[in-house]
């Protein structure tokens, strides 16, 4: 796929008061001006199934450093193949919203997020942010690295089946929403730790899992 980076389309807008809404390429962004420092926010794309967020765009002779990305930035994107740039540190945690996503990519000099296995970390590997809702596995262990998950990072997954949580991990006070997972909607969701089934086979009771006095919950 040739993409033609001479033609630029920049339509400046102002949008709801916080800045100039631009189209760069297929590209949407909101512009930040605070003295001499430029950002940008990713908020869409007109493309659906690959997007590799630039990290700096032109703007009338500015270079802005894109930073962030915004609430439903991929809502219309269908089997996205995401590659997020080293300068991104903010994501919305509805940046996901509606999302088809395969995979995520993160540049390795990110000093705030990483991706493992094609799902979306915290740098430190503590918070699981998002495992993309088209990732073809049907089986996931979340490591004993991870002391939080995003209560929507498992929202509309189509393969996943089975969670599987480390026998050291420690997941509290975390409430996960898995009603719009395949699995849980067919009564075929099964979360394991230790070996011990805490939900499965329709079974919604609230789980919990470390040491039985936080616990995550599973939100219907």
């Amino acid at each position: 796929t040739l993409v033609l980076f001479t033609l630029l389309t920049l339509i400046p807008q102002v949008v709801w008061g916080q800045g100039t809404e631009i189209t760069v390429g297929t590209h949407h962004y909101l512009l930040n001006d605070d003295g001499d420092v430029h950002t940008a926010t990713f908020i869409g794309s007109s493309s659906q199934s690959i997007i590799k967020i630039p990290s700096e765009i032109p703007h009338e002779g500015t270079r802005y450093t894109v930073t962030a990305i915004g609430e439903n930035a991929f809502s219309n994107c269908h089997e996205l193949n995401l590659t997020i740039p080293s300068t991104i540190t903010t994501i919305d945690e509805n940046a996901f919203n509606g999302a088809s996503i395969k995979n995520i990519t993160v540049n390795n000099d990110n000093e705030t997020y990483q991706s493992i296995d094609d799902v979306l970390f915290t740098k430190s590997w503590k918070t699981l942010i998002c495992y993309p809702a088209n990732k073809e596995a049907t089986e996931y262990t979340i490591t004993s690295d991870v002391t939080s998950i995003q209560s929507n990072a498992f929202k509309n997954c189509k393969y996943l089946q089975t969670l599987v949580f480390s026998s050291s991990s420690l997941v509290s006070e975390t409430h996960i929403d898995f009603s719009t997972v395949e699995a849980y909607k067919d009564s075929k969701l099964s979360i394991r730790y230790q070996g011990v089934a805490y939900y499965q086979n329709g079974n919604k009771n609230n789980w919990k899992v470390g040491n039985g006095t936080g616990g995550s919950g599973l939100v219907e």
